[in-house]
């Protein structure tokens, strides 16, 4: 079996079972995690829940065309860096130039090349990297992307930003590798992303800032909701990212020598109050 150095998250939308039956095998044997969905509203669902580095589109489904699909992902801030790759029958110059006016990273023709997508998959991804748009480990938006809507959000009333502050990482790295630090930063993401996706609203915001911070911008109602469970979901899972025998009295012992284990903790700040540091 071949295996990808990146596990990217993959969004495929495509109603044809028997392409997306052969596209989850040829890119789930690869280590890419594939999430598919037949058709557009399934996919508006899936987006924003699960962040994928990259959304492969079929422009032709049952209850609307990948074009107003694209619109509607770059008009949301969440999910509007997201690479964008058209499959299609429909290769006119006019079907390009659609899609690419809506922001469409890459359009390929079916049938299609399978390894020719693979490669054009990860350069779209990469591209958006070089560019400082997206973190490649996670699929969020970079400090590039996330600082100016940052700067937005202090100037909006109802907006309150969180910021994620993952603590004791360097043990798990020592021990495991940095590969395993790296899971765990993947692991957070997620965890805010589906968060966010189920108790916040559809124009929410989530960035990565660095390898051990992240920033979500919500609603000020939803933000304590939000981070609360964060916080008390990351305590009750943070176990299973160590060998359980390297476990003692609640702390990670490397060597004869005890360490803390990793936590998550959060600063809320809201226009009306101060930052309130440091919630387990």
């Amino acid at each position: 079996m071949k295996e990808s150095q990146e596990k990217y998250q993959v969004l495929l939308v495509e109603d044809e079972t028997e392409i997306a039956d052969m596209l989850s095998i040829f890119f789930e044997d690869r280590g890419f995690i594939l999430y598919h969905a037949f058709n557009g509203e399934e996919a508006l669902q899936k987006v924003p829940s699960v962040m994928p580095h990259v959304i492969l589109m079929d422009i032709t489904l049952p209850d609307m065309d990948g074009y107003e699909i694209c619109r509607r992902l770059r008009q949301q801030p969440r999910t509007s860096h997201i690479p964008i790759i058209f499959l299609t029958r429909r290769g006119s110059r006019d079907d390009r130039l659609a899609g690419l006016e809506l922001g469409a990273d890459d359009f390929i023709s079916k049938p299609f090349d399978i390894e020719e997508l693979m490669l054009r998959m990860r350069n779209s991804v990469q591209r958006a990297a070089r560019e400082s748009q997206i973190d490649p480990r996670t699929g969020l938006p970079s400090a590039r992307l996330l600082l100016p809507v940052i700067d937005a959000a202090r100037a909006n009333p109802a907006i309150a930003m969180l910021e994620f502050t993952i603590n004791h990482t360097e043990p798990l790295r020592h021990a495991y590798g940095v590969l395993a630090g790296g899971d765990v930063s993947v692991y957070v993401a997620q965890l805010i992303a589906r968060t966010v996706h189920e108790l916040g609203h559809e124009d929410d915001f989530i960035g990565y800032l660095d390898e051990h911070q992240f920033v979500a911008l919500t609603k000020t109602a939803s933000a304590m909701p939000i981070a609360e469970r964060i916080a008390t979901t990351f305590q009750q899972t943070v176990r299973n990212h160590y060998n359980k025998a390297a476990l003692v009295n609640n702390q990670f012992v490397v060597d004869g020598v005890a360490y803390p284990m990793m936590t998550l903790t959060y600063r809320l700040f809201a226009p009306d109050q101060a930052w309130i540091a440091d919630h387990l």
